[in-house]
């Protein structure tokens, strides 16, 4: 949702960058158009039992808080569930590049919904982090490909 707005040059009625002008400006009856208009597209991107939660807010910055509060917060769950899966991934019937792929996706997922320190870590540290990181994955994918492939294993870590 924040891509397209943020495409559509609307963010600002969500972050409360740009509040409602006074209701005797002249620029009062486009911000509530406009804000209608957003309000419209994240009421429309919802469940119906979502969307009637949020029915009488009168502010697309409000709609937004409210969805915030209630399902901004990361899931450990699903942190849980995704790195269980993570774990679990191995090659099986796939060849390499779709085995990738999927260890790539569920990353990917992950480092969407958890904080991750080398992301956004300042210090002198941040590069070592990266490098962890990375040398995490690679042993990860190697740990998951077929018994086929030992002897790449080997080759790669001698």
């Amino acid at each position: 949702m924040t891509v397209s707005l943020s495409a559509r040059n609307k963010i600002a009625f969500i972050d409360g960058i740009y509040p409602r002008p006074a209701a005797n400006s002249p620029e009062c009856k486009q911000w509530d158009r406009v804000n209608n208009m957003v309000i419209s597209w994240l009421t429309s991107s919802l469940s119906p039992e979502i969307a009637e939660s949020v029915h009488y807010s009168k502010t697309a910055e409000s709609i937004w808080n409210q969805l915030n509060n209630k399902y901004g917060a990361v899931n450990r769950t699903k942190i849980f569930e995704i790195k269980k899966e993570l774990a679990s991934v191995c090659q099986g019937s796939l060849d390499i590049a779709s085995y990738f792929n999927k260890l790539e996706k569920l990353w990917d997922k992950l480092g969407i919904i958890s904080s991750n320190h080398a992301k956004t870590c300042t210090c002198a540290a941040k590069a070592g982090l990266q490098i962890e990181e990375e040398e995490n994955r690679v042993h990860q994918f190697f740990m998951g490909l077929n018994e086929t492939y030992i002897n790449v294993r080997a080759i790669s870590y001698s």
